[in-house]
């Protein structure tokens, strides 16, 4: 008869540790799942949605002339995509690979192979000489500006 009990303790026992674990599981299960949805806002989202320029937009710095306190700049569109807007920058900084100061901060549309010639006023800038000019081209997709990977660069030497 003790042996019987002796089996029935046993019995048990092995349930006892079998719910333990069981509840161990659950709990490691529930804690993973609110720390996922706790650092899930943390992470930026890089699905479909995420807006980009296109694909092949680059607008270049095609001709840049200083004369008399002004900067006369020809832009042309060498991509596959007309452009909305570019922002034109410089710097005085001698071998400068980006510009500081913006000239233009949204410019006008440009289609695809056609030129832009704009006259800036190089007094507005606040700089006594120019070294560096650079061009960034932008989209506007879902109301919404994006500016182009491609940025092109052109040396000149300007002063006032």
């Amino acid at each position: 008869m003790r042996r019987l009990l002796d089996l029935h303790k046993k019995d048990k026992r092995g349930i006892s540790v079998i719910v333990g674990y069981a509840l161990l599981i659950g709990m490691t299960i529930a804690l993973s799942v609110l720390v996922f949805q706790w650092l899930r806002h943390y992470v930026a989202d890089t699905g479909e949605n995420e807006l980009s320029c296109p694909e092949g937009v680059s607008v270049i710095i095609s001709e840049a002339e200083c004369a008399a306190g002004r900067l006369n700049i020809t832009l042309k569109n060498k991509g596959r995509h007309n452009v909305d807007g570019f922002i034109v920058r410089v710097t005085n900084r001698i071998e400068a690979t980006q510009g500081v100061e913006k000239l233009e901060s949204f410019g006008e549309q440009i289609p695809v192979g056609e030129t832009f010639t704009e006259d800036y006023d190089l007094s507005k800038v606040g700089l006594n000489e120019i070294t560096l000019i650079e061009v960034q081209a932008a989209k506007i997709i879902d109301n919404k500006t994006l500016y182009c990977p491609f940025i092109d660069i052109v040396n000149i030497e300007c002063t006032l």
